[in-house]
């Protein structure tokens, strides 16, 4: 009896982000969630996962059976202040193959 196993050999894709681009008014205990078509390897992510502009500390969970991201803040964005985040630099899947798309949101939060 043989048997054989597969690994995959195209880069993970983005399948939806939230809160979408250029959504109006996001509540400043909003998290960032990237879902993703494949799982995430846990040991790619890292501080770099998601950038936020202005500087956001925060924390990092994979769910899902390790297919969404999940960064939570530390503390409440600011107020009237649009946050530019770029997301998902140097993850990959469990076989190691990167990421080969980011993506840069516009979240503009509430007064």
């Amino acid at each position: 009896m043989s048997s054989f196993s597969t690994i995959a050999v195209q880069a993970p894709s983005i399948l939806d982000v939230g809160p979408a681009d250029l959504t109006t008014d996001v509540a400043v205990e909003t998290p960032v969630l990237v879902d993703f078509d494949e799982p995430i390897a846990a040991g790619s992510v890292n501080p770099l996962a998601v950038v936020f502009s202005p500087p956001v500390s925060g924390s990092y969970s994979l769910l899902l059976d390790n297919s969404r991201l999940l960064f939570q803040p530390s503390a409440n964005l600011a107020f009237s202040t649009t946050h530019t985040v770029t997301s998902l630099v140097g993850l990959s899947h469990l076989t190691g193959n990167p990421l080969l798309r980011t993506d840069t949101l516009t979240l503009p939060t509430s007064s």
